[in-house]
């Protein structure tokens, strides 16, 4: 099969893209990432519209000691032509030091960085800060991820980040022709050229990722320490010993099963989604500033609950 050939039907999105899929491939063969030093990723978003860099130290083993800031700025101050240029500094609650800057050069420095007050270190950054995303569809299998990230590397000013194919069935670890491409930077270009097809391209968004045990959406299946919840009637038993004659979602109250596709806390979290993608946030991050914004906005319009309204979703207020 010619990929030039199939790739000229690839559908292409002119909108913010919400796609329904099953899951994405975490197998070698159906995954691509790159090997680039963290010196050389902050390079190449930077080269692409990345410009605040989030840099998170934490100890090769065991943790970091929590220090003054005077001692962090004192030790920094050796290590770095100009400490001035650090926006922020702080202890995480996961026991890491941030360093922030919008400095390139700075960032390059801290990120060289191999101990702090002589304790060594392990640096990351937040890959959703300086990367984007986006779909191709009908990528053949036969085609590896490889071939590909070559290919748009070498005919596109891009740099890739990782590529993987999405599944559509995990437990058997069966690929599907549609790959997620995170590419370094914030810029991502309106088309791509790919074996002499031009395709347009946009800005990927993830679909609401549910738990099939208490059916929230702030966390996975796997992760979940919460009792099993009935999807029909959101009462703590299995689905199969239901005997309620009504439904009632456990997310929303409403009258439908807590898998409902048209189901407010859903659209809630479609528009979450969005605000997290569009505001380069991580999942705590984002969960943190969305509560943050929708108390600020509520005090605004407190008298009007006074005198009988009730209080809006968050999907009213998000973007």
């Amino acid at each position: 099969m010619n990929p030039a050939v199939v790739l000229l039907k690839m559908s292409t999105a002119h909108t913010l893209q919400n796609i329904e899929m099953e899951d994405w491939a975490s197998h070698s063969k159906n995954l691509f990432s790159s090997k680039l030093a963290l010196h050389d990723q902050i390079i190449c978003a930077a080269q692409n519209g990345a410009h605040k860099f989030n840099i998170f130290f934490q100890a090769a083993s065991g943790n970091l000691p929590q220090l003054y800031p005077k001692q962090l700025k004192d030790n920094l101050t050796v290590k770095l032509r100009n400490v001035k240029l650090i926006d922020h500094i702080q202890f995480t609650r996961q026991n890491r030091l941030l360093i922030s800057t919008e400095h390139l050069e700075t960032a390059i420095e801290v990120s060289n960085i191999k101990a702090i007050m002589g304790i060594p270190t392990v640096c990351s950054v937040i890959s959703e800060q300086i990367t984007s995303r986006f779909l191709l569809r009908n990528v053949p299998l036969e085609t590896s991820l490889q071939e590909l990230t070559d290919e748009l590397e070498a005919e596109n000013t891009i740099k890739i980040h990782e590529a993987r194919r999405f599944l559509s069935d995990k437990s058997r670890n069966i690929a599907t022709e549609n790959v997620l491409v995170t590419t370094y930077g914030t810029n991502l270009p309106q088309h791509i050229k790919l074996w002499l097809t031009r395709q347009e391209i946009s800005l990927f968004i993830d679909k609401p990722r549910q738990c099939r045990k208490c059916f929230s959406f702030s966390h996975p299946t796997s992760k979940c320490k919460n009792e099993s919840i009935c999807e029909i009637c959101g009462e703590q038993h299995n689905i199969q010993s239901c005997t309620s004659p009504t439904m009632n979602c456990i997310l929303c109250k409403g009258p439908h099963k807590a898998t409902d596709l048209k189901c407010p806390k859903r659209e809630e979290e479609r528009k979450f989604l969005k605000f997290k993608c569009l505001n380069r946030l991580s999942f705590i991050d984002a969960r943190r500033k969305c509560q943050i914004d929708c108390c600020s906005w509520l005090s605004t319009i407190s008298p009007i609950f006074d005198n009988g309204f009730t209080t809006p979703s968050l999907a009213a207020h998000a973007p």
